[in-house]
């Protein structure tokens, strides 16, 4: 399998703090790829870099062995932030069609203001921008965050479905949807990368039950 992503010793401090450290990455073409770490651990660091909205960093970040810090090479990457805010004004159909006309990608019309969705409908329509527009890389962070159990499990299905030809880079606190979701993983303490690999490896090297259990076992130890 070929790889869309490399990172190369990247490293980011903020004031003298060292918030990553030396990691170095490569996440496959096609297929669900996951980032786990606690609040603070770097994740959220780790995607502005690959996306240039932290672009003073050491190191380097790659697709398809182009430098991400040139804006043409960040054309095929749509990404949605943990904190989704769009215009209150404009309809969800109208945040879709302006988004999907960058990616030159047609949407079906709806017509409720996004100042009239509740939090998870919101959450919902930055997914659906993200995922059904024609690019080969998506970034969601925390895209289950406000999700109920319907959305949730109609979320996986789609980010399945749509793994088949692109390359889903996701976040989450919550682990199960890692376990089940996820080909490969990236585990961050600390600033560190302290594994990169299935998540039945991950689970096996930290003789655990879980991947919930094998993260609380690794990112508690990696450093004291």
């Amino acid at each position: 399998m070929s790889n869309i992503i490399e990172i190369q010793g990247l490293s980011k401090s903020f004031h003298g703090k060292t918030v990553l450290n030396n990691i170095n990455l490569v996440i496959p073409q096609n297929g669900l790829f996951g980032i786990v770490g606690l609040n603070g651990a770097g994740k959220t660091t780790t995607i502005k870099c690959l996306l240039n909205l932290m672009p003073e960093y050491e190191g380097a970040i790659l697709i398809d062995g182009k430098t991400t810090k040139e804006a043409k090479n960040r054309s095929g990457i749509a990404y949605m932030p943990e904190r989704f805010s769009p215009n209150a004004n404009i309809t969800g159909y109208e945040y879709i069609k302006t988004y999907a006309k960058i990616y030159n990608s047609p949407f079906e019309k709806e017509n409720l203001k996004t100042k009239e969705c509740s939090k998870g409908t919101i959450q919902k329509i930055g997914i659906l921008a993200c995922i059904y527009v024609n690019v080969r890389v998506v970034i969601l962070d925390e895209p289950t965050s406000g999700l109920d159990i319907l959305a949730r499990k109609n979320l996986k299905k789609a980010l399945v479905k749509h793994s088949k030809e692109k390359t889903i880079i996701f976040s989450s606190h919550i682990l199960s949807d890692i376990e089940e979701l996820a080909q490969s993983i990236a585990v961050i303490a600390h600033g560190d990368l302290i594994f990169k690999g299935t998540p039945f490896d991950f689970i096996k090297q930290n003789n655990a039950q879980s991947i919930e259990e094998a993260f609380i076992f690794s990112s508690c130890s990696s450093k004291v």
